[in-house]
């Protein structure tokens, strides 16, 4: 179906996608283990009107590339690349209604993003608190029930 609503959800995921533009600060909570603070940056670009890369470093070697992107066909696709490792996780996303978020899904079950959980007990969500800060949390069913993992919340420095 090709119509108003669509193309409203078009419009809209093209100004999502520019919200990744910029050089931010991201801060790690980890909500089931303790870890110690690092100092991260992230700095986002358009690749085209419909594709958004955020390159993910910090001084002791992470090595992260996050490819967002959207089209009619394939709805929305999350990629993140380890250039460390050289390991690609691919993911299949969803717009939650009426909410300035999208849920990921993992499509290729034999990847490991986090040891010791099922990779399709796992979902990723995106959201925007408008231009300045956007969040990912990651998501995943341990011991019955879905438990927050991970917040990455990223602030716009430019």
């Amino acid at each position: 179906m090709l119509g108003g609503k669509e193309s409203a959800a078009s419009e809209q995921n093209w100004q999502q996608l520019e919200n990744f533009v910029g050089e931010w600060d991201v801060n790690i909570q980890t909500h089931t283990v303790a870890t110690e603070p690092q100092q991260i940056i992230a700095k986002g670009r358009l690749t085209s009107l419909s594709h958004a890369d955020v390159k993910i470093t910090n001084q002791q070697g992470l090595n992260l590339n996050a490819s967002f992107s959207y089209d009619m066909s394939g709805g929305h696709q999350l990629k993140v690349d380890n250039l460390n490792k050289d390991v690609s996780v691919n993911f299949v996303g969803e717009q939650l209604t009426n909410a300035n978020r999208v849920s990921f899904y993992p499509t290729n079950l034999n990847d490991v993003i986090y040891a010791g959980i099922v990779t399709s007990d796992i979902r990723i969500e995106l959201s925007f608190v408008g231009k300045k800060v956007w969040i990912i949390d990651s998501y995943a069913y341990v011991d019955g029930s879905e438990q927050k993992l991970q917040t990455f919340r990223f602030t716009r420095l430019s």
